[in-house]
């Protein structure tokens, strides 16, 4: 876990540290972040089926409700220009593995 590197601190001071941003900060780390190099290989093979351009999703930028969907703006590893990010339904999203993402956009 975490907590190594906080033994030397007060437990206030780690409070202040891990949400001076307004959200916790080792939560979306743990939601983002791929657990371990068996789910990051996962990620990346279920982003040759279901990316675009086979790209993985760098990261979520927003959300847009269309009637009783939810869509995510998506920005792609490896494509710079803002005009690539694309809009993709929640659906699209749990088949390639980064439902984590999901609910760190959302929280």
């Amino acid at each position: 876990w975490h907590l190594e590197k906080y033994l030397t601190i007060t437990p206030m001071v780690y409070m202040q540290i891990r949400f001076k941003n307004g959200w916790d900060e080792e939560l979306q780390h743990r939601l983002i972040e791929p657990l371990n190099e068996e789910e990051a290989e996962k990620r990346r093979m279920l982003a040759r089926e279901h990316g675009k351009y086979k790209c993985e999703v760098e990261t979520l930028l927003s959300r847009v409700i269309r009637g009783k969907t939810c869509f995510y703006e998506v920005k792609w590893k490896g494509l710079d220009d803002m005009k690539q990010n694309t809009t993709e339904p929640l659906s699209k999203l749990r088949a390639m593995g980064i439902e984590g993402q999901v609910k760190a956009l959302d929280e």
